[in-house]
């Protein structure tokens, strides 16, 4: 009885040990393949940026000042770009933001920055200040792209995002942005989680 109820050990102990390894080489695998694609990503991004490179109209429609506005736009304003302008429009030109926008771009004065006041609507809002800049836009811009003043891109956003409109085919690029919290506080990881969520989904 004894041999018996020591074989049968023996033989969970072979199975959980062949499982381990298993699960082992699975994640080697999956690592090498993460890292090959990764090269391969990379790889390409090396060729494709700076090989499409258009005029960019970028509209930044704002009300206020978000948290972190100041290092936003300086983010915006610090593209690895060449060829982009920033068209700032406001519901109202007492808005504080855009005063805050103009004292940040003489820091930058190779990006061209335009201040436009949204065209008077009753209904107002962001819609409203997204049609008035298209208004402004001129020959001269090949793409436009609409950024919210919230957000703090990485110094080749731009680049990355023009680059599937280099395919004729490719009439609109869109990007998705990840939630970093301010202050990590329970509810603010909760988002940070359901963002990270949302972005695997898509």
């Amino acid at each position: 009885m004894e041999v018996r109820a020591a074989v049968a050990l023996d033989v969970v102990w072979i199975g959980l040990t062949v499982v381990a390894v298993l699960a082992f080489l699975a994640s080697v695998a999956s690592l090498v393949q993460g890292i090959r694609l990764r090269g391969g990503v990379r790889r390409g991004m090396r060729l494709a940026l700076g090989a499409f490179l258009p005029s960019v109209a970028l509209i930044l429609p704002v009300r206020g000042l978000d948290e972190g506005f100041d290092e936003n736009v300086r983010a915006l304003l610090s593209q690895a770009y060449p060829r982009y302008r920033l068209l700032v429009v406001a519901d109202d030109s007492t808005d504080p933001a855009s005063a805050r926008i103009e004292t940040i771009a003489r820091d930058f004065p190779i990006v061209p920055v335009t201040q436009i006041l949204a065209d008077a609507n009753p209904l107002g809002g962001k819609v409203n200040a997204l049609r008035s800049a298209l208004g402004h836009l001129v020959p001269e811009d090949e793409v436009v792209v609409f950024a919210d003043s919230d957000i703090r891109p990485a110094r080749d956003w731009l680049r990355q995002l023009v680059q599937p409109l280099a395919d004729s085919t490719v009439g609109v690029a869109t990007g998705f942005r990840w939630y970093v919290p301010p202050r990590p506080t329970f509810w603010s990881l909760v988002r940070a989680e359901w963002n990270a969520v949302s972005a695997n989904v898509l």
